[in-house]
């Protein structure tokens, strides 16, 4: 997912594992000259050796855990700020996470493995700003398997206008493809949000770019949204002769997105997709492109092993090679969500994916007796 005005700041952030009373370290004048300097994604069990009396036991690896906090500063000119809205964009903290600005509260998550935002529009100005992340992953034990502890994922800061593109707006299906795969027919979804006060009308133009950024299929729609509200809109797309993406061929187009107040471009998105036509037979099995298809597939965790928890794109570049090499052709995301760059490279490379969204529902598991005691355990079922 490409965001315009988009910036990735993973550098130069502060860490101290230990708590404060109150909110302290979230104070813009707080003095964190002597925390460690570091570079995100960043898992802080990584740093430390188990030990069989953390609370994590056996089955977290007997990592130490805890609660952490992170300080950021952010230096943004009075051209930056008139005008613009800015969000904050967390791929993964784990687990309970508080972000602040400036020493006031803007949001967080409880569920450590998914991504979410949070709005600072009102908390910041112009000079210097500090974000400050406070993360408790100190109830143990939590969810089974390995977790890791800290902002493990990247984490970005968008710059936006009053009418813009909701954060998970962006929605492309195929619908069809005809059995001698001479036209593939898309729908095309937008959620698009207004912070405004006034009503806005708006255009909405998408565009399919084959590999080669060739231009082969446009279309649009016209979308009115209420002042501090949100709408969706939605559309078909008509692609000849599509190439199809599988296994084998993981062929992707690129979809553009873009978002006019009369003539004026206020917001853009960029998404890949792949063309294909999917379905479970009770002859066949799994049919992908009307060829059956054996999955030959692997569950993974979303840990990097002795890289911990920490998402890096190359470490999975090349744990995914010896897959293909191997023969795989499925992934099983055991047993939550993994991070977006994990589920692009799976396109990108053609693998089958489930991907999982919560290990526990109502039920929780204590992963060190036996998943379910009368012991207490932490997790996604609280």
């Amino acid at each position: 997912m490409d965001l315009k005005d988009t910036s990735l700041i993973n550098q130069n952030w502060k860490f101290n594992l230990e708590d404060c009373n109150g909110d302290t370290f979230a104070g813009a004048e707080y003095d964190d000259s002597s925390w460690e300097v570091l570079t995100l994604p960043h898992d802080w069990d990584t740093f430390y050796a188990p030990d069989k009396d953390n609370k994590s036991g056996a089955g977290g690896g007997y990592a130490k855990a805890g609660t952490g906090w992170y300080r950021k500063e952010l230096t943004l000119k009075d051209e930056d700020i008139k005008g613009s809205r800015y969000e904050l964009i967390f791929e993964g903290i784990y687990m309970e996470s508080t972000v602040f600005v400036n020493g006031k509260k803007v949001g967080g998550n409880n569920y450590g493995y998914t991504t979410f935002s949070v709005d600072i529009t009102d908390k910041i100005g112009a000079g210097k700003n500090v974000i400050a992340v406070k993360v408790n992953n100190s109830k143990q034990p939590n969810s089974r398997w390995y977790t890791g502890s800290g902002i493990y994922r990247d984490v970005y800061l968008i710059k936006r206008k009053d009418v813009c593109i909701n954060l998970f707006g962006v929605k492309v299906d195929t619908n069809t493809v005809t059995d001698d795969v001479t036209l593939a027919t898309l729908d095309i979804r937008i959620k698009v949000d207004n912070y405004s006060d006034t009503n806005k009308d708006t255009v909405i133009r998408w565009t399919i770019k084959d590999k080669d950024e060739k231009e082969i299929a446009t279309t649009g729609a016209s979308l009115w949204i209420r002042a501090k509200d949100s709408a969706e809109a939605a559309s078909m797309m008509f692609i000849n002769a599509p190439v199809l993406w599988s296994d084998k061929v993981p062929y992707l187009y690129t979809l553009e997105t873009k978002v006019y107040e009369g003539e004026t471009l206020v917001d853009r998105r960029i998404e890949k997709t792949g063309i294909r036509k999917a379905l479970f037979t009770k002859d066949k099995g799994f049919v992908l492109n009307g060829e059956q298809v054996k999955i030959k597939g692997v569950c993974l965790h979303h840990d990097s092993g002795l890289f911990g928890a920490a998402f890096h794109k190359e470490v999975w570049l090349e744990r995914f090679k010896t897959l293909k090499d191997m023969g795989v052709n499925g992934i099983r995301c055991s047993h939550n969500p993994p991070a977006p760059a994990f589920l692009d490279l799976c396109d990108e490379m053609g693998f089958i994916v489930m991907d999982e969204i919560f290990d526990e529902w109502t039920l929780g598991k204590n992963k060190n007796e036996n998943y379910y005691s009368d012991k207490p355990s932490y997790g996604f079922s609280q």
